[in-house]
Formats: structure tokens, C-alpha cells, sequence
């Protein structure tokens, strides 16, 4: 709700669920938002996200990475941007590659096991 000069005025505005737009409920402590950066061409995140919501349902059934990963191509497509890649080359044992979404899955799967596990950090890895 909003009042007269354009406030919004509610304490709780509920999300939905980017893959079947179910509402997300306050009490669903399942769910996750992830929020995937953009970047430019050099690989370097610009300052630009896309958010998407996932909600304790399709994660409890398996379905989070095909969803996240269908999501993404759908928004990429969108986007229309061809500089989403990390700046691997294709035969590269790197990550994640958004640009050819040849590494995604396996990105995703391993961030979802580290949600569940709350080992998830802020620090990035180091290469050796």
C-alpha cells in the first residue's frame, strides 16, 4: 500500500518464486535469492545484477540449478548482451563461463550444496 505522496507503506511485501511464481511466504526459510553480477567484456562485474528468488519447494525437490540455470538463459536472452563470460577460454578448467554457459551447471550445484551447508563465504578462492 502506499500513501498520498507515493510511500510504500507495508512492513512486509512477500516475493515470488522466479520459477513458478509462487508466493514466498515468510515463513518459507528455504528459500534463497541469488543474485547473478554482470559483467563487461573485460570480465569485470559492472555494478549490475540480476536477482532471482527460488523458494523452499523447488529446492526441496532438486529442481533449483535446471531452474536457475533455465532462468538465466531465459534473462540472457533478454538482456541481449554477449559479454557475459568470466574471460575463460573454452577449453579452461574455470568455473563458470556465462558466456557459453558451459560451466553453469556445475557452478550452481556446487553453490546450492554450499547454501544448504552454510559454508558459503564472501572470500574468494585462491588459484594455485
Amino acid at each position: 500500500m502506499q500513501n498520498e505522496e507515493g510511500q510504500i507503506t507495508e512492513l512486509y511485501i512477500p516475493r515470488k518464486c522466479s520459477a513458478t511464481n509462487r508466493l514466498i511466504t515468510s515463513k518459507d526459510h528455504a528459500s534463497v535469492q541469488i543474485n547473478v553480477g554482470h559483467l563487461d567484456e573485460n570480465g569485470i562485474y559492472n555494478g549490475h545484477f540480476s536477482a532471482f528468488a527460488l523458494c523452499g519447494f523447488i529446492r526441496a525437490q532438486g529442481d533449483a540449478d535446471s531452474a536457475l540455470d533455465r532462468l538465466w538463459q531465459k534473462k540472457k536472452v533478454e538482456l541481449s548482451f554477449d559479454v557475459w563470460c568470466c574471460g575463460c577460454p573454452q577449453n579452461s578448467p574455470a568455473k563458470y563461463c556465462l558466456r557459453n554457459m558451459v560451466h553453469l551447471p556445475n557452478f550452481v550445484s556446487q553453490l546450492m550444496s554450499s547454501i544448504d551447508q552454510g559454508t558459503l563465504s564472501n572470500k574468494p578462492e585462491t588459484q594455485q
